[in-house]
């Protein structure tokens, strides 16, 4: 059986200041926006980030912050190195970067949240190392359809 991620969900407050953040900081391409506002879309590989705007949604607290609950991308090296500067030049980096267990084995991780509080994650990896048999031993990182 064949299984893979469709696409993530977030909710967020003001539509047009989440979209600004994950074209500017993470330099991704919008797909498709709701002429409503209440939704924008983003291609990552074969997968998809959708963005839920309603006016009943509300900021995600601070006090959720454990290393649960969060959303990581994985870069290749060039990629991340520009992501992350990005980061450091906003001021956003709420965790340096630490080496951590990933997908493809230990990666360079940094955290960080997007204007509505969604906890966030950039990831590379010197050497792709599936760390689960169940993982192809031929899996590349997804890139991620960028403005470059």
């Amino acid at each position: 059986m064949a299984v893979c991620f469709d696409h993530v969900s977030l909710r967020v407050t003001d539509l047009q200041r989440t979209v600004d953040f994950y074209t500017g900081v993470l330099a991704l391409d919008l797909v498709s926006r709701r002429e409503d506002d209440s939704q924008a879309v983003f291609q990552i590989g074969d997968a998809l980030l959708v963005l839920f705007c309603r006016p009943e949604y509300e900021r995600v607290g601070s006090d959720c912050k454990s290393g649960t609950d969060h959303t990581a991308f994985c870069l290749d090296d060039t990629t991340y190195d520009e992501v992350l500067a990005r980061l450091r030049e906003a001021d956003l980096v709420e965790r340096e970067p630490t080496m951590n267990k990933g997908a493809f084995g230990d990666g360079l991780a940094t955290y960080f949240s997007d204007p509505d509080g969604n906890a966030l994650e950039i990831k590379k990896y010197s050497e792709m190392q599936p760390w689960n048999s169940d993982v192809p031993s031929d899996a590349d990182v997804i890139p991620i359809t960028s403005r470059g």
